[in-house]
């Protein structure tokens, strides 16, 4: 039995490192054929699904988190509301929630 996964890791400005696991691929091994060989539809529309999702996800959580220090002391500023942000990629349209 084969089995990948594709994960997307996330290097914050601080150093710190987080990992989303965005599809995971398992089929057995057929030897001597091509059978299965790279992604099968439903494994590609996963992947171009979670992938702009985690990626605005993420770029919106730290805008949100950078536009919340105060500039003269760098003091987070409390939490006035939560917002759902849509935001255009290049295969669909996303909803990411915003904490500002």
């Amino acid at each position: 039995m084969m089995q990948k996964t594709v994960q997307l890791e996330k290097r914050t400005s601080k150093g710190e490192v987080e990992t989303a696991e965005l599809v995971r691929v398992s089929r057995p091994v057929m030897l001597g054929t091509f059978v299965g060989v790279g992604l099968e539809l439903f494994e590609a529309k996963a992947l171009l699904t979670t992938l702009p999702e985690n990626m605005a996800q993420s770029h919106v959580d730290e805008y949100a988190t950078f536009r919340r220090i105060f500039s003269h002391c760098r003091m987070l500023q409390p939490l006035k509301n939560r917002r759902t942000w849509r935001v255009q990629t290049l295969f669909s349209t996303v909803e990411v929630e915003a904490m500002v």
